[in-house]
């Protein structure tokens, strides 16, 4: 177990320990060590702030790649839109072309 002095030394690295006693400990105490200043657990939270910084990465990434698919399927969409009404003015104009309303070259 960790010791007073131990605590008293290193008062931000016990409460970042009091913390994390639910993820290190099932027990309901302190985390156990070996070593007098607890240098098991300060591993054991530099891992768990790992895992939550590669988390957060993964996470940015997937939101990154949905918000890209999103913006890929916006711009199809409106090429899609766009060319159909090119595609409908087109067919009025040849439709009046072929019935005479509109001559080319005037």
């Amino acid at each position: 177990m960790l010791d007073a002095s131990c605590f008293a030394q290193n008062f931000q690295l016990v409460t970042r320990v009091w913390d994390a006693v639910p993820h290190a400990d099932s027990s309901g105490g302190l985390a156990v060590s070996s070593s007098p200043c607890g240098l098991f657990v300060f591993q054991s939270l530099k891992k768990l702030e790992k895992r939550k910084r590669q988390s957060q990465k993964a996470w940015q990434e997937r939101s990154d790649h949905v918000q890209q698919k999103m913006q890929d399927k916006q711009e199809k969409r409106k090429k899609n839109i766009q060319s159909r009404k090119q595609a409908k003015v087109d067919k009025k104009v040849k439709r009046a072309k072929k019935k005479g309303r509109m001559i080319p070259g005037f």
